[in-house]
């Protein structure tokens, strides 16, 4: 990937074109939704996506959603690359995610 698309990517600069939140979803459900997401999104031809999970402040102990989120998309082949959001979009909370389509 290019160093100014990644740059991009992560200054918001280029707009999700779609966004799902998992805030109270379990780990199966998220994965399931997520999983539904991306395809759908796939399938749309989007290129960039939002992805809040969340920082977990609300979990007991460590978060769990947001590792988990970032564990699969390491290992989904149609992620090019990801990271964290700007303020505006969810920081840390979030994802931008780019795909490959």
């Amino acid at each position: 990937m290019q160093v100014k698309l990644q740059r991009k990517i992560r200054q918001g600069a280029i707009r999700p074109e779609s966004t799902i939140d998992l805030h109270g979803y379990r780990q199966n459900e998220a994965i399931a939704m997520l999983e539904e997401f991306i395809a759908d999104a796939l399938q749309r031809r989007y290129r960039m996506i939002l992805i809040v999970h969340g920082q977990g402040y609300r979990s007991p102990g460590e978060a769990v959603l947001k590792p988990l989120v970032q564990n699969w998309l390491e290992q989904q082949a149609e992620v090019l690359a990801w990271c964290p959001a700007q303020i505006r979009d969810g920081a840390a909370g979030a994802s931008y995610v780019y795909l490959r389509v």
